[in-house]
């Protein structure tokens, strides 16, 4: 199947806003050959690869990255692995 679209990029403040990246796109090709979709890359880093076991996605390792595809080489369904965190960072001046 095809990789998720990426994220919209915050608002307000006088802030860097960044959108997010495309995920991967995951394969099966029999019951016993599949790999899930690759989580996509943030500005951080990150982008966690697919799952190439039956069951659910991986996390995201690094802040605002996808999480990883999952993967099954039957009808039975799995979710995808959860994005990283968001980040915000203030910097105080004076």
């Amino acid at each position: 199947g095809l990789g998720g679209f990426g994220g919209a990029s915050g608002s307000g403040g006088i802030a860097v806003n960044v959108g997010g990246a495309s995920g991967g796109g995951g394969l099966r090709l029999s019951a016993a050959v599949f790999l899930g979709g690759t989580g996509a890359p943030s500005a951080f880093g990150g982008g966690i690869r697919g799952s190439n076991t039956a069951g659910a996605g991986q996390g995201g390792n690094a802040n605002g990255c996808g999480g990883g595809g999952a993967a099954s080489g039957s009808a039975t369904g799995f979710a995808g692995g959860a994005g990283g965190a968001g980040l915000v960072i203030v910097e105080e001046f004076y």
